[in-house]
């Protein structure tokens, strides 16, 4: 399943929030088109209308991770806990790593690195949509990911 329109999800935040194209395309952009985002950062918005852009984030944070991030984390096998943090580790500006630079780090043949990537692309956590990449789907989940298990 593909994630919301970001253009609808900017179009709504704008209505509601009366917020301009940018601040709402900002917004809708965090969310990354999932639906549970969408609906957090708006009602964190709603309950707190003068709610600066670092704390709405911060409590977009606490929330998102409360409620989805560590309990989808602690389902994962510790196989794939270790592909997403070295995905997390690698990660580029746009949120993209190549695969043979993920199997390098893993020191992970191809076939083994296949059969991971098709297991987190199949629980929504990864996007294997780009030729030779893998991304996350879900928003901020690499932070997450960064601050718990890539700090120590």
């Amino acid at each position: 399943m593909s994630g919301l329109n970001l253009t609808a999800i900017m179009g709504k935040y704008q209505s509601i929030f009366k917020l301009d194209e940018a601040q709402a395309m900002k917004m809708a952009k965090i969310t990354q088109g999932y639906p549970f985002a969408f609906q957090l950062l708006g009602y964190l918005k709603w309950q707190q209308p003068t709610i600066t852009d670092e704390e709405l984030l911060t409590e977009f944070d606490i929330q998102i991770q409360e409620y989805v991030y560590q309990k989808l984390w602690h389902d994962l096998s510790p196989k794939d806990q270790s592909v997403l943090i070295a995905l997390a580790k690698l990660a580029n500006q746009q949120g993209q790593v190549k695969i043979s630079s993920l199997r390098q780090e893993l020191d992970m043949s191809s076939s083994l690195m296949s059969i991971y990537r098709d297991r987190l692309k199949k629980k929504g956590l990864v996007d294997a949509s780009r030729y030779g990449y893998l991304s996350f789907t879900l928003p901020r989940f690499d932070h997450y990911i960064k601050l718990y298990y890539l700090s120590h």
